[in-house]
């Protein structure tokens, strides 16, 4: 049965945004070649992610995020058991408030996430909804 993780942490005073772009990049290309679906958004010194794998896969990249220097105070939302991957695919977003945010991208996110339980979806959105806006 699938897992599903998500965390929403800080980005450390050291890494800069050029490190940013490139760990958005690299977390897009890796986790889509390993199988695992979700989102990740950067936005003001924050990442939101939602990753949904096999249990194993998403155990150890977990583990690897909270072993990575560039995150902070990292707060799991909800990791659990789920029937079946909610996200298409695997998307990596760069968001400021500064330049505003592209509503449309955010009704793409909240509507991937329809096949999580109640309890998660409602988390998810609140957290995107406040985290984006």
């Amino acid at each position: 049965m699938p897992q599903a993780i998500a965390y929403v942490s800080q980005k450390s005073p050291s890494t800069s945004e050029q490190e940013i772009k490139d760990l958005l990049r690299k977390s897009q290309t890796n986790n889509i070649e390993r199988d695992i679906s979700g989102i990740l958004v950067y936005s003001d010194g924050n990442f939101f992610q939602v990753t949904e794998g096999e249990p194993e896969i998403i155990t150890s990249l977990f583990n690897k995020i909270k072993a990575d220097n560039r995150h902070e105070n990292i707060i799991v939302i909800f990791n659990h058991s789920i029937v079946k991957a909610a996200i298409d695919g695997y998307k990596a977003d760069f968001a400021t408030r500064h330049e505003g945010y592209d509503s449309q991208t955010l009704s793409n996110y909240l509507h991937h996430i329809q096949t999580l339980d109640p309890k998660s979806q409602a988390v998810v959105k609140n957290v995107l909804k406040n985290f984006l806006s």
